[in-house]
């Protein structure tokens, strides 16, 4: 299994409490960090953070509230005394149909947890990371977002977006190397815990690895 040194690290994950979120949540503590589990359902975040163990802590976020996520933020730094990583895994698909038949409501919904959930996890926990002058983002994509379909779900266009916020961050912070990159598991046919599924799990975590292992630093200018 692959394996980074991530002692003293923390790992902020959202939609941590199942899926790709869970895993990578175990693969940190196995590589020695720790993980604060942002996830709507606080139930289940904290029978999760139970199983984890000692170095998970749950925390009941709702992405869409931007005031709820920067309270999560501090919460998060209060316990651990710092965030280092931020894994940007929440998102909800919406239902398959042809683009033109989209809810406008179920539109927005997907909208607001996919890419401004992410936005607003980024935009609190971004400050909170360079206290400390270190900071790694990942933002876990999908592979429908690489080529649009004739009947989808409203989560492509959002995806395609988070895709774009690397750069948007990394040319804000006056960063050379990107702090954050996209990250998308190989295509599967039909729903399953991503945690039962090596090929897609590594995929992420060999991602995760080259952002969270080199020390590079915030340039001054």
């Amino acid at each position: 299994m692959n394996s980074i040194d991530l002692k003293d690290r923390v790992t902020v994950i959202t939609g941590g409490a199942q899926g790709i979120g869970y895993a990578i949540a175990e693969r940190v503590i196995q590589s020695g960090g720790k993980v604060a589990l942002w996830d709507s359902n606080g139930n289940r975040s904290a029978d999760s953070a139970s199983t984890l163990g000692p170095n998970a802590h749950a925390f009941q976020v709702d992405v869409t509230d931007f005031d709820l996520v920067g309270r999560a933020a501090s919460a998060t730094e209060e316990v651990f005394g710092r965030i280092d990583c931020l894994v940007n895994s929440a998102g909800i698909t919406g239902k398959v149909k042809p683009t033109i038949e989209y809810d406008v409501l179920e539109w927005r919904s997907v909208v607001d947890v996919c890419l401004t959930g992410t936005f607003n996890c980024c935009r609190h926990v971004v400050p909170v990371m360079l206290k400390r002058d270190y900071g790694r983002i990942v933002n876990i994509s999908s592979w429908p977002e690489k080529k649009a379909t004739r009947i989808s779900r409203p989560i492509v266009l959002p995806k395609q977006a988070c895709l774009a916020s690397p750069s948007l961050w990394a040319k804000n912070l006056r960063k050379p190397e990107s702090p954050s990159t996209p990250l998308r598991p190989p295509q599967r046919r039909r729903r399953s815990s991503m945690a039962s599924r090596p090929n897609s799990l590594n995929t992420c975590w060999s991602g995760f690895r080259e952002i969270a292992s080199p020390n590079l630093r915030r340039s001054r200018r």
